[in-house]
């Protein structure tokens, strides 16, 4: 998907943000060359969609993307995406 490709898909649509916040963050990760979750994880043990966590304020909620580096030599830390 070229950037174009994107603006043009995302500039027309009328969808909630719950509706098309998957679909938004699968073409973001095609136009910038990055695995989608079910591509690099299809257990969804360390990058998935609606993932319950632990907020900042130590209350539960959801991020709807959530990554938790599988690399060792890195920090663990899972992190919420906004799209």
């Amino acid at each position: 998907m070229t950037p174009q490709q994107f603006i043009a898909k995302w500039q027309r649509v009328t969808l909630s943000e719950r509706s098309a916040c998957q679909q938004h963050f699968l073409d973001l990760c095609e136009l910038l060359g990055q695995p989608k979750p079910a591509e690099a994880d299809p257990d969804g043990s360390w990058y998935t969609f609606e993932k319950g966590v632990q907020t900042s304020e130590d209350k539960k909620g959801w991020a709807d993307v959530w990554m938790n580096d599988p690399l060792p030599h890195n920090q663990k830390t899972a992190f919420a995406a906004v799209v």
